[in-house]
């Protein structure tokens, strides 16, 4: 199967996914259609032999007064080969992966991804807070540089960021650092900070990564924590998610 991007008329990014068709593969398969080396749109229906018998393989074209004809396919445009599929996938539309390799960026935890609560994956501000954690290491451009965690900003029940996200937006776009930090001054993104904080996880508030590249505050040991790896939030005084057992660092 293969999925080919293109932007529409409409401004919009779709996607079309395609594949051979049964008929193909069994017909590749018994060795009965073969290539054409100097036509790659076209392909050639084996004649039989002594050696192998091989049906003969027939479409339907219609010629220039409309009417249906029948052709021996030998050759066989490629496109009576091909069949549409319906393709959905949520992630593909700015996969966080994809952004973060424009930007050369490997962060050893991604955002959740929205609509995967079945599989795991929640968007709240427990997650995002653990997402932050990584912030000693990290610039904020290549934190805030995931399409997920953009999307979170902007529809989270919370603090929705939909009319003050516009200059955040533009910085990633352009991969700009300094306009990211001046977005991260805002009164808004103090807020989310404070939120974070709210909820138990390991960023504490504004001090933890304000600056870039500063020591990380502990997490009170009398706080509920979140697990780096599975974003649980764990009970105080815990050193194992509960979870997922692994450790708390």
């Amino acid at each position: 199967m293969r999925v080919q991007c293109a932007w529409g008329p409409d401004n919009q990014v779709h996607f079309e996914g395609y594949q051979v068709s049964n008929q193909c593969m069994a017909l590749v398969g018994d060795e009965c259609l073969l290539p054409c080396k100097d036509a790659p749109e076209l392909g050639y229906a084996k004649e039989s032999s002594t050696e192998q018998y091989a049906p003969d393989v027939f479409y339907t074209d219609k010629d220039k007064f409309g009417n249906d004809i029948t052709y021996l396919a030998r050759p066989l445009p490629v496109e009576y080969l091909i069949i549409d599929v319906s393709f959905h996938d949520n992630r593909c539309l700015s996969d966080s992966s994809r952004l973060q390799s424009l930007l050369h960026v490997q962060l050893p935890h991604r955002f959740p991804i929205e609509n995967h609560d079945v599989l795991g994956e929640t968007q709240d501000f427990h997650s995002l807070a653990s997402y932050l954690s990584q912030s000693s290491s990290s610039r904020f451009l290549d934190l805030v540089s995931d399409f997920h965690l953009l999307l979170f900003l902007v529809t989270n029940d919370v603090m929705p960021l939909k009319d003050s996200i516009g200059l955040l937006l533009e910085a990633v776009k352009s991969s700009n650092e300094e306009l990211a930090q001046t977005w991260k001054k805002s009164e808004q993104w103090a807020t989310i900070e404070q939120l974070c904080g709210t909820v138990g996880g390991q960023t504490s508030g504004p001090q933890e990564y304000g600056a870039m590249g500063g020591p990380s505050v502990p997490a009170s040991s009398s706080a509920m924590w979140s697990c780096l790896h599975c974003t649980f939030m764990n009970q105080p005084g815990t050193e194992l998610c509960e979870m997922c057992s692994l450790p708390r660092s």
